[in-house]
């Protein structure tokens, strides 16, 4: 053994007799109180949140994002009352149904609007303010707005003819032609686009879902997610959706 090694050795024998020796009988390691805070912050401030809510006239417009290829809309459905939200309207324009319509395959799909009728969302009826659902939307009479019931509903189950600025335009989004502005024009309510994959200004890119009085009550949809659902459970889906999304204004 080397003479290091040993004095080495005799110096850590000697500290843990002498520690020994001077400790209290009970001595244990002091309780730490470690700061919630950082210790160069002199003053606490308590935590602020806060709550905003958007009443501007935008709030009317039935897509999200703002633009985001949807200049030009305002409405899904027609505007078939003034006074819809309880402010000044905005002008009844509405991306017409027609099939090479890029303004509706691309406005009418979830993966472009946010706000509109997703398949994978089972939805519920709106909440009132004391925390209990409404009714569930009647899809023969889907509210324009659930919170102002007496300005009434449209029929979701029957083919529409409906005044408005329809508009279109086949292959661009930023631009559109009134195809009829100011006219009628007569489509199915209940009609989504399924966005799978590729460029999302192409038609082909997208599956076309539509339910009108010839789709067989044995029909099952089944949304990209793989929920499952009856015709008649994709209708009640669609029209209570609508309501809390483009309010089938």
């Amino acid at each position: 053994m080397s003479n290091f090694l040993h004095k080495f050795r005799l110096i850590i024998g000697i500290a843990i007799i002498g520690t020994a020796a001077g400790a209290p009988p009970n001595a244990h390691a002091a309780d730490l109180n470690i700061a919630d805070s950082p210790l160069f912050v002199a003053t606490n401030v308590e935590p602020n949140v806060m709550f905003t809510l958007d009443d501007s006239g935008s709030m009317q417009w039935e897509h999200m994002p703002d633009g985001g290829g949807m200049s030009f809309t305002n409405y899904i459905f027609p505007r078939m009352v003034n006074n819809l939200y309880g402010g000044n309207d905005y002008s009844n324009q509405v991306p017409n149904f027609d099939d090479d319509n890029i303004h509706n395959f691309f406005g009418r799909a979830s993966a472009n609007n946010g706000v509109f009728y997703n398949p994978d969302i089972t939805y519920s009826p709106w909440s009132r303010p004391n925390g209990t659902e409404m009714p569930q939307a009647d899809p023969t009479n889907a509210l324009y707005n659930p919170d102002r019931p007496w300005l009434g509903g449209r029929d979701l189950t029957t083919e529409r003819t409906e005044w408005a600025c329809w508009f279109r335009h086949g292959s661009n989004l930023g631009s559109a032609f009134g195809d009829p502005c100011n006219g009628n024009h007569t489509y199915w309510p209940i009609t989504y686009f399924i966005y799978n994959g590729g460029s999302r200004t192409v038609r082909g890119n997208y599956t076309k879902i539509e339910i009108t009085t010839a789709t067989p009550a044995g029909q099952t949809f089944t949304s990209p997610g793989g929920e499952t659902r009856t015709r008649d459970e994709e209708i009640q889906n669609f029209a209570t959706g609508s309501s809390i999304t483009a309010r089938v204004s």
